[in-house]
């Protein structure tokens, strides 16, 4: 779409027009049908016709014409000089042109209407005349294969990493692809220090958050690692460090080099490495969860009688009236609203009762729910690292995290002064307290009294987890297991022991429900890297216009502004239409004979 200027508008509006074309070419050549000033510019009376533009899509057939247009000019000796000579020293193939339609009180290249903007794509010399062919770009960006660059194969890394494609990355883009590229050649004695991995050899302007990704699962890796660093005392790592990454530029850099002691004791016992010299790398991973069977079982003995169980299934709604049911768990309301169990035995009460209760007519009264949740994929449990060697002889077990994130919402109502129902997070070998509200201030301490109550929302610095509540921690031998309960229940030993409860809940709210595991990895060097990166950028103010790089000296500058950064940029809106002019465009070779009354140029 035209960009009219206002001058040029109000000119065509009038009764009498005046038009004329200015061409600029390659910032060297102004040309039109006669001498023209604008400013600082004077254009030359050399132009002798203007072809249409021309150009076409054909939907249907998914063809298209290249934009293209034709300019005869006149070769004649103007200011001691013939053009012909001009336009080859140095040679305007390939360079770009630009033309404006002038009107009568145009003052300067505002004023004037942009028509068309290509490049020099043939020159054609006949009897005084040049003719010049221009053309757009399209055909050279589409037609163009990329990534055009490749991992080198003559550099110290695995095999599976080299002749790889090196991505080329505009804007923002979560999770983009990285490639191994070791910063020095195996030229040097010694090598690198460190696996060096980038998401496109350009200038970037930030990268954010490296991830590895295997089994359908990305893991996010923090700087440091947690689990190594708590857990190494004892075992042959106790000298390492914990450090993971650093970010340089458009590079992340994960250690490898392995300091050894002199003494054959020393080799062994004072090994000083990063974690991920060792082959390992400490990752998170923070997964919805989704809403599997879940159940109220009730068990009640009335005075002198058999003990009876009722089971009844627990369901989630849409809505608080309990009417739709949903897949969801975001937003969904669990309760209770069949008090008829499958056996065919009825509940004594219609309601969701919560551990011990007391009635005159009944010796038992005990209701216990349990919630169940399914999360997708975990990294593999054979990639898991499940142990540090001590010695030849013995190692040491590796425990690793896991924890819920929630925010929950209950209408609760109290039968004992001051008591009211928990929720415990349970998964394979461990447990973790959710939420007491009897804790809560809200909370009424008279029997009877029913309320609404929500979690608080938290957050936890350094933990890596979003705002909202955090179940007690909990350590897991088993961390690919991919499912948990809400429950009642501790483990405690061997043994899921009941904590002391009691109430009723009339429907618990889950707003917010994920599962975070934070675990030690072995094989590193086997998984893909991602990383979230904002893209190309050629100036030293961060922006990608196209039009060239940074030097050395502003490539340096910006590198030393970014370092160390960490946090997200603001998400940034380019425009579609701006041309790529960084890629390498070999111009056509043409054989051009000129003569001119006999003479050869």
């Amino acid at each position: 779409m035209l960009n009219i200027p206002e001058k040029f508008r109000i000119d065509t509006d009038s009764k009498t027009i005046d038009l004329k074309p200015l061409v600029i070419i390659d910032e060297r050549f102004y040309l039109s049908t006669s001498k023209e000033s604008l400013e600082e510019f004077i254009f030359k009376p050399l132009i002798k016709n203007i072809g249409s533009i021309k150009e076409s899509i054909d939907i249907q057939n998914k063809t298209f014409k290249i934009s293209s247009i034709t300019l005869s000019l006149y070769n004649y000796k103007y200011d001691d000089e013939y053009l012909s000579d001009m336009i080859f020293s140095p040679s305007v193939m390939n360079k770009k042109i630009t033309i404006y339609m002038k009107s009568q009180s145009a003052k300067n290249l505002g004023d004037c209407l942009e028509v068309y903007s290509g490049y020099v794509k043939n020159i054609k010399e006949s009897s005084g005349v040049l003719s010049l062919s221009a053309e757009d770009k399209t055909d050279e960006v589409l037609n163009k294969k990329v990534p055009y660059k490749f991992v080198r194969d003559d550099i110290n890394l695995p095999e599976k990493y080299r002749n790889e494609p090196i991505p080329i990355v505009y804007g923002y883009v979560d999770k983009a692809p990285c490639v191994y590229y070791d910063l020095y050649s195996t030229t040097i004695e010694n090598g690198s220090r460190d696996w060096a991995i980038t998401p496109d050899l350009f200038a970037i302007k930030s990268i954010n958050f490296p991830y590895i990704f295997s089994n359908d699962t990305y893991g996010k890796i923090p700087t440091e690692s947690w689990i190594f660093e708590d857990q190494k005392g004892g075992t042959i790592y106790r000298n390492g460090t914990s450090d993971q990454y650093q970010i340089l530029g458009n590079r992340i850099l994960i250690p490898k080099a392995i300091e050894m002691g002199e003494s054959p004791e020393q080799s062994i016992q004072g090994v000083v490495a990063p974690v991920t010299a060792f082959g390992m790398i400490e990752v998170h991973a923070l997964q919805d969860a989704s809403f599997n069977s879940s159940f109220f079982r009730f068990d009640f003995r009335e005075n002198q009688q058999q003990t009876i169980s009722a089971k009844t299934n627990i369901v989630a709604y849409s809505e608080e009236e309990g009417i739709n049911p949903t897949e969801n768990v975001e937003n969904s309301y669990l309760m209770v609203k069949d008090f008829s169990s499958e056996s065919g035995i009825d509940f004594p009460f219609n309601h969701w009762l919560w551990g011990d209760q007391s009635h005159p007519d009944y010796e038992l009264l005990f209701g216990e729910s349990t919630m169940n949740f399914e999360v997708n994929n975990f990294f593999s449990d054979s990639k898991v690292v499940k142990e540090l060697t001590i010695n030849n002889e013995s190692s040491k077990e590796i425990n690793h995290i896991v924890q819920l994130n929630f925010i929950l919402e209950a209408n609760l109502t109290e039968l004992t002064d001051g008591e009211s129902p928990k929720f415990i997070f349970g998964y394979t070998d461990t447990s973790g307290l959710v939420w007491n509200p009897s804790s809560y201030n809200e909370v009424s301490t008279h029997p009877d009294t029913t309320y609404t109550v929500r979690t608080e929302e938290i957050y936890i610095e350094d933990s890596d987890l979003p705002g909202g509540g955090v179940s007690t921690y909990a350590q897991t031998k088993n961390p690919s297991h991919n499912n948990f309960f809400i429950g009642q229940r501790h483990l405690v030993g061997e043994n899921w022991t009941f904590e002391s409860q009691t109430g009723i809940v009339n429907w618990l709210k889950i707003i917010k429900l994920k599962l975070f595991r934070r675990v030690l990895l072995k094989d590193f060097i086997d998984f893909e890297i991602f990383a979230d990166v904002e893209g190309r950028v050629d100036t030293v103010s961060g922006d990608y216009t196209g039009e060239r790089q940074l030097t050395s000296g502003e490539r340096a500058d910006f590198s030393q502004r970014r370092e160390g950064v960490q946090t997200f940029s603001p998400r940034k809106s380019i425009s579609l239409d701006r041309r790529i002019t960084d890629t390498k465009v070999t111009p056509r070779i043409t054989k051009r004979v000129l003569r001119k009354k006999g003479t050869k140029y």
